[in-house]
């Protein structure tokens, strides 16, 4: 989620800002129109009549994934481990703390009876680190960045073998590809469990479906990459249709998986499509502004939009309501972008920077 675009010989990928900007939408309206009045109590609005449909668009998700992977991989071309570091925590936590901040005080003035937090919770979700402490989230959507870590823990235990063994991002990679190809089939043994704790092998074929791409992008893809494209497009379908038991026990209603199947296969093709360089038309500067509220909007959409729901939702339209809530919403991202996440982001890193030469002045 927390991903910014990248450079590739000073050409930016505008697309992918629209793509990740419509996948972001897509979270909402699963929140707004399924997940608040499926299950669980949290929505006073219902529109039942939008469910069927919407229930599947938790899969931007999984885009968001392909995207990060793609962008991870770009990324750190040139960049040592602290550059890597620092680079991902400018990214994502200016956005994040005002997110926490944000629901915290919501939740806690206004949540009762259906959420609630405390103090200790809020100061620990600050950390990004809650869902390794065992902490409960201030907000479900957390739970991404939680797998975002671990990608980035992967990615820089990469970078450090890559100081002493060339290839060992390359091999790194593909060994990641046998242990996800492994857990598609064995998924409730202990050793798998155990590995997937470290390894994020349920959602890893996204992140390595991005690194493919960026292959494709830069015109260095063999035919083994072709295939291992392949091998994560079916590894994601598999794991998306395991996950269908555990849905449709939660929600009580079936989940179709030719429409989930058919919903990763058209992510896949896109990015194919964009990183192949037949979607050229669409590469317009414009997407940049929308890519820039995806973030924002992803972390303060969900508690804080049902809380609201719950607030006004005997007096008012729910249609006037879920408007005014989506377009509020937009424009609260639209601020923090501009008048905080940028400026923070700043400023944050050239402390970073400062004291990493610091550091090293003093070891030298």
């Amino acid at each position: 989620m927390g991903n910014s675009l990248v450079l590739l010989k000073g050409q930016r990928i505008y697309q992918l800002d629209l793509f990740r900007f419509l996948a972001a939408l897509s979270v909402v309206f699963y929140h707004y129109f399924f997940r608040g009045q499926a299950a669980d109590d949290l929505s006073g609005l219902h529109f039942y009549e939008f469910g069927t449909y919407f229930k599947y668009g938790n899969l931007g998700v999984d885009l968001f994934f392909i995207i990060s992977g793609f962008v991870i991989a770009m990324s750190i071309s040139d960049l040592s481990v602290s550059n890597f570091v620092i680079s991902r925590i400018v990214r994502l936590y200016p956005a994040y703390w005002f997110g926490v901040l944000f629901t915290f005080l919501v939740v806690y003035f206004f949540g009762m009876p259906h959420f609630n937090a405390t103090v200790n919770q809020f100061l620990i979700n600050l950390t990004m680190l809650e869902g390794f402490l065992h902490v409960k989230y201030l907000d479900g959507v957390y739970w991404t960045l939680s797998v975002e870590l671990r990608f980035y823990f992967l990615v820089i235990v990469l970078l450090v073998v890559r100081k002493y063994f060339k290839r060992s991002f390359e091999i790194g990679v593909i060994a990641w590809l046998l242990l996800s190809i492994f857990y598609a089939f064995n998924a409730h043994t202990p050793l798998i469990k155990l590995l997937n704790l470290f390894f994020i092998l349920e959602w890893s074929p996204y992140f390595i479906a991005g690194i493919m791409f960026l292959m494709v992008y830069e015109k260095t893809a063999k035919y083994y990459h072709y295939l291992f494209l392949v091998l994560c497009l079916l590894l994601s379908i598999i794991n998306a249709i395991y996950r269908i038991s555990e849905n449709e026990m939660h929600y009580h209603l079936a989940f179709s998986p030719y429409v989930i199947g058919l919903v990763i296969l058209f992510f896949y093709i896109l990015m194919f499509l964009v990183t192949s360089n037949k979607l050229g038309f669409l590469n317009s500067k414009k997407w940049l502004a929308y890519g820039a509220l995806t973030y924002p909007l992803y972390l303060i959409h969900q508690n804080v939009g049902y809380i609201i729901f719950n607030h006004f939702g005997d007096v008012m339209n729910k249609y006037v309501e879920v408007f005014a809530t989506i377009c509020s919403m937009l424009l609260i991202s639209f601020a923090v972008n501009r008048w905080l996440e940028i400026p923070l982001s700043k400023w944050l890193k050239a402390k970073l920077k400062g004291l990493k030469e610091s550091y090293i002045i003093a070891k030298n």
